[in-house]
């Protein structure tokens, strides 16, 4: 038993290390429509809700550069040079191994895309006539979980993320934590420009528990847009 421990152990490390090795973070985009309704309105503040339809992608890169050699058969020739006294090196002949060196190139690009429903609550508080700043927080409620790409297990073989033999992600990731700020400028009676920092957090594990790894993430960004008033 404590064999097949340290056995799997191992083979967990070996996964760890190449994952964090070869893959790298690269953006996050998110795209959707979302309404907002207030449900308190005063003159210098309000509260309100926002929902919507959210889609959110992931972006990794999975780079791999490695070179294998390997000996494909024997030919005759010199081996070495023998230097003696005279100043002619004498060419001592036999078999010598054929080596063949193959260079492996590999750069993959990895996406892991959300669709979500976003349930926010902001407050609002206006500066001037046309100024307006907030803070808003709630979740989104994940629909669904897709994978593209590709990704090395602990023995750097490839792993197709859209394969359902190695079932490697959940399709659903449940609940995550959003935390933003905003700053509002009026354009028109209808019109707003909108600009919000925010951080997401994902509590829950990407990963299925039989994977061996944890896979969570936590986003740092913000969105720039529109906002039409009704």
């Amino acid at each position: 038993l404590s064999i097949r421990r340290q056995r799997q152990m191992c083979i967990r490390d070996r996964l760890l290390s190449n994952r964090e090795t070869y893959e790298t973070p690269l953006e996050t985009s998110q795209v959707g429509v979302n309404f907002s309704f207030k449900i308190l309105n005063k003159e210098k503040y309000n509260l309100e809700i926002t929902t919507g339809l959210q889609l959110t992608s992931i972006a990794e890169r999975y780079k791999n550069y490695s070179t294998t050699a390997e000996t494909v058969g024997d030919v005759f020739g010199v081996q070495y040079l023998s230097y003696g006294l005279g100043n002619d090196p004498v060419e001592i002949m036999g078999w010598i191994s054929q080596t063949k060196t193959t260079e492996y190139k590999k750069e993959i690009f990895n996406t892991y895309r959300m669709i979500d429903i976003p349930v926010l609550i902001g407050y609002n508080r206006s500066f001037g006539k046309k100024w307006e700043m907030g803070i808003q927080g709630g979740i989104f409620a994940n629909l669904s979980l897709q994978t593209e790409g590709i990704i090395p297990n602990s023995s750097l073989s490839d792993v197709d993320l859209e394969s359902d033999e190695f079932n490697i992600f959940k399709s659903n990731v449940g609940l995550s934590y959003h935390l933003g700020f905003s700053i509002r400028r009026e354009l028109t009676k209808h019109w707003e420009l909108n600009f919000s920092p925010a951080v997401r957090y994902f509590g829950n594990d990407f990963a299925n528990d039989n994977y061996g790894l944890s896979q969570k993430y936590m986003l740092f960004g913000g969105n720039v847009g529109v906002r039409y008033k009704f």
